[in-house]
């Protein structure tokens, strides 16, 4: 019997780039507005290397990725003139203007209808590598709780954030069906780890030669289905 659904989020429930180049050209619109030389001083090949460096010196902000951001920004904001405090103040702050775009997702059709109809008989949760916060979005009610990087220091398909998960959802593998786009790390992940999964191919991808998931769909119009014939079958 299926008791817990996980879903992925980006890519998933929703287009994610849309929502990161919006949220980027807010909020840099945002930060130039406020430091006079940000435009000049900063483009999106600084940020890279920025970011290179950063990963290279503490390899643990790959999972700590609204951190990284604000470290990146304070970096860049002290390359601009900005003495540090006055920097990290103004970095977490365009970090929010961010995290407005960046949630400001616009869902896949059927997205919200499925995940609605799924609550009315299983218990749900986010199982994310991306910093999107459900609890500002319409399916707020619906998920019982968020796992992702920064909560559990690890990723897909690392065995750490599907064991933490089974741990905090009080489940057996067998009881819970992952829903994700992504082959490597929402299928083969969660496959491994004993689950069950459905892989989301909106974007039309070519099927693996040797498929590795327990269902998979085109549209979000058909997960309800589908649930519940893997239900019926364990």
């Amino acid at each position: 019997m299926i008791k817990l659904i996980t879903f992925d989020l980006d890519n998933t429930l929703w287009e994610v780039m849309p929502a990161i180049v919006a949220a980027e050209k807010s909020m840099r619109s945002w930060l130039q507005d406020r430091v006079p030389n940000y435009k000049e001083q900063i483009s999106g090949e600084f940020m890279a290397a920025l970011r290179e460096t950063a990963l290279r010196d503490d390899p643990q902000l790959r999972y700590n990725i609204s951190d990284m951001r604000v470290l990146l920004l304070t970096q860049a904001l002290r390359h601009c003139g900005l003495p540090e405090s006055e920097a990290h103040t103004n970095a977490k702050d365009a970090f929010a203007v961010f995290m407005q775009g960046r949630n400001a997702v616009e869902f896949y059709p059927d997205a919200l209808e499925a995940v609605t109809e799924l609550a009315k008989t299983y218990r749900l949760a986010a199982l994310t590598n991306g910093n999107a916060d459900i609890s500002v979005m319409p399916l707020a009610t619906h998920f019982e709780f968020s796992m992702s990087p920064d909560v559990v220091q690890a990723r897909k398909p690392e065995p750490k954030i599907f064991a933490e998960t089974l741990a905090k959802a009080g489940c057996n593998a067998h009881e819970v069906v992952h829903v994700g786009d992504n082959l490597l790390e929402d299928i083969d992940g969660a496959k491994e780890a004993g689950w069950n999964t459905v892989w989301v191919n909106i974007a039309g991808e070519d099927r693996p030669a040797t498929p590795n998931y327990t269902a998979t769909i085109s549209h979000l119009s058909e997960l309800t289905g589908v649930i519940a014939q893997i239900d019926d079958r364990t």
